[in-house]
């Protein structure tokens, strides 16, 4: 990826070898990632994606779903499938059965 790429370039020297690496990876990953992480969209969790644009790093962030939502949800969900299996139950009852 461009993120990869723009990792690789930022942190080599020629003189240093990957030394600068540490720096970059502490100053333009590390400390807005925490940031995130911390106080921002992944506060609850979730996800990032790292990319670049020339030499600056990009983040796409997914924040994970609230619990009480994903409950609501869940929920839902249990009532369906609850729902589902009583008319199913309900059809079967109904038809006749041969003996």
């Amino acid at each position: 990826t461009d993120a990869i790429a723009a990792l690789a370039i930022l942190g080599y020297d020629p003189q240093n070898g990957a030394r600068p690496m540490e720096r970059i990876v502490r100053e333009r990953l590390k400390k807005p990632l925490s940031e995130a992480i911390l106080f921002g969209d992944l506060e609850h969790g979730g996800r990032v994606i790292v990319d670049a644009d020339g030499d600056k790093f990009t983040f796409e962030f997914e924040p994970k779903e609230s619990e009480s939502r994903a409950d609501e949800e869940s929920i839902g969900e249990q009532s369906e499938s609850r729902a589902d299996e009583e008319s199913i139950g309900e059809q079967s009852e109904s038809e006749p059965v041969d003996s």
